[in-house]
């Protein structure tokens, strides 16, 4: 196999020249970046699945989220209730809630970080493809921003719905069915 990297002077010359080689000569002539696009247009109907399951993981997790901080503001009525009682704001109650959130979808992001980079270095590194191109590529700093940005996102209104019974939170009764 050998092969021969051709730049041209005009741009012309780049849409004539590969259809002139295909056709009068044994030769193959390919521009890369044609041809990339075409495989990508083989290919863009797995990575918009991909990435319609991952949005769809993001909601979930999202649901979880909220579930599990409802859930512990619920079974914490009576400590929140006993903190407003020694004169802690509702606001101090709410930003102690968030605090949590927050360092919990924190630690999760940045093990989900580093499990993906460790993955991806394991598979770039380690698969057998010898001088074939290679289609998988790093995870760039936008994507994980965004990626970032949007689990900030989930979180906050997670935390906003989650912090609804500390509002409507009726200290005497919680603390009068104390078991």
């Amino acid at each position: 196999m050998t092969s021969l990297l051709i730049t041209f002077r005009s741009p012309a010359a780049l849409l004539t020249f590969p259809r002139k080689v295909n056709e009068d000569s044994n030769f193959q002539a390919a521009i890369p970046r044609y041809e990339l696009d075409r495989l990508y247009e083989f290919t863009s109907v797995g990575f918009k699945t991909i990435t319609w399951i991952a949005y769809l993981i993001l909601i979930i997790s999202g649901f979880t989220i909220f579930i599990n901080l409802y859930k512990m503001v619920k079974e914490r009525a009576f400590d929140l209730a006993l903190l407003r009682t020694y004169g802690a704001s509702n606001f101090q109650i709410i930003k102690m809630v968030a605090y949590e959130a927050f360092s919990i979808a924190l630690v999760a992001f940045l093990l989900g970080f580093l499990l993906v980079k460790a993955a991806l270095f394991l598979i770039l590194n380690f698969s057998n493809l010898g001088n074939k191109q290679n289609m998988i590529q790093e995870l760039g700093i936008q994507d994980i921003l965004y990626t970032g940005v949007l689990v900030l996102i989930m979180v906050t209104l997670s935390l906003i719905l989650a912090i609804y019974p500390i509002l409507r939170m009726n200290i005497s009764t919680i603390l009068s069915n104390e078991k």
